[in-house]
């Protein structure tokens, strides 16, 4: 199953990225044609699929204007889209974030239960909300807080974080998120917490960071209780200058009191060799970051206009065809002046 986003452009809305799905049967050979599966002339940005023991399909995304550099406009929402005949058809998309007007990171996991599990970034009130749906996501439960912890977005305003859910092999979901805890609320920390199907854990603050921003974590589970998960770390110094960030990818581990799962052997692919093979040492992986006691993050300044939005790409065109458009008035100028 593959989905992506590709630009849609209309007279409405210009750059408004769409969502779409292709789907392979046979290992990749051949691929389905491309099937847009989200609605509206709004763009989508940022998003996460979900298939369970049933061959249902959930996508989560953003919905908003925009969606190049994974980026939208405000108001933003977060949606759902679902197919529960592996792909061929798919359901209209529903909105999981009600009635507030900005809402962004969406997630989904599926827990031992059999539930869904929702979680995202409420901008308005800085906090993260959830739902839970028993029925494949026919009906959910009333968005509500997860406790204990807050977001992010009054100290760093950044468009492009996200959040990441897994599940281990004792059906408890995994999520990971940039925010703060009641401890932590003048800094950004990276936050690991659980779902069990009936409550979140206290928070697992990661790592805690002053001045410099993680971003984007990425969970995953190895042999059913091995969790995995990878953050970005964006410079204090070039908070809101992409093109001079010195970013540096982390990684850290831990082991859940899930059982462990042999893990199931890849398949054999044997094509016939047209080189020999190439053997790649890796380095000794970098440690853990400590993390800062009694942190202090000043807050951050408002974008200075450094980070990509939605017009740049139109104003660059526009740019680019300044020089031809003197040297063809040029031209005209002259072949006037000999016709003369």
């Amino acid at each position: 199953h593959l989905i992506y986003t590709e630009n849609s452009p209309s007279a409405e809305c210009e750059i408004c990225y769409h969502l779409y799905y292709r789907r392979s049967t046979d290992n990749g050979s051949t691929w389905s044609e491309s099937a847009e599966i989200s609605q509206g002339i709004e763009g989508v940005a940022k998003p996460q699929i979900l298939i369970d023991a049933e061959n249902n399909l959930y996508i989560v995304y953003e919905k908003g204007i925009g969606g190049s550099y994974g980026h939208l406009d405000d108001p933003t929402s977060v949606m759902m889209v679902t197919s529960n005949d592996g792909g061929l058809t798919w359901n209209n998309p529903q909105v999981i974030s009600g009635e507030v007007e900005n809402a962004k990171n969406i997630t989904i996991g599926l827990d031992g239960k059999g539930q869904l599990v929702t979680a995202w970034l409420n901008t308005v009130l800085d906090v993260m909300e959830y739902r839970v749906s028993a029925d494949q996501g026919k009906s959910w439960t009333e968005p509500a807080p997860i406790p204990g912890v807050l977001g992010g977005w009054s100290l760093y305003n950044t468009p492009l974080d996200d959040y990441s859910m897994v599940t281990d092999s004792a059906g408890v979901i995994h999520f990971a998120a940039v925010g703060r805890t009641p401890e932590t609320k003048a800094s950004l920390s990276l936050l690991h917490l659980t779902w069990d199907g009936v409550t979140w854990s206290t928070p697992n603050v990661v790592v805690t960071l002053t001045g410099d921003a993680p971003e984007w974590p990425r969970l995953a589970i190895g042999s059913g209780n091995r969790v995995h998960l990878v953050w970005f770390v964006r410079d204090a110094a070039h908070l809101w200058d992409s093109d001079r960030g010195l970013y540096r990818v982390w990684y850290a581990q831990a082991i859940s009191s899930a059982p462990q799962v042999k893990a199931t052997p890849l398949p054999e692919y044997s094509p016939t060799p047209t080189s020999p093979a190439l053997v790649v040492a890796f380095e000794t992986p970098t440690p853990m970051p400590t993390s800062t006691p009694n942190p202090v993050l000043q807050q951050i300044p408002p974008p200075s206009g450094s980070i990509y939005n939605e017009t740049d790409e139109v104003i660059l065109i526009a740019l680019s065809l300044i020089p031809a458009l003197l040297i063809l008035t040029g031209l005209v100028i002259v072949i006037r002046l000999r016709q003369r």
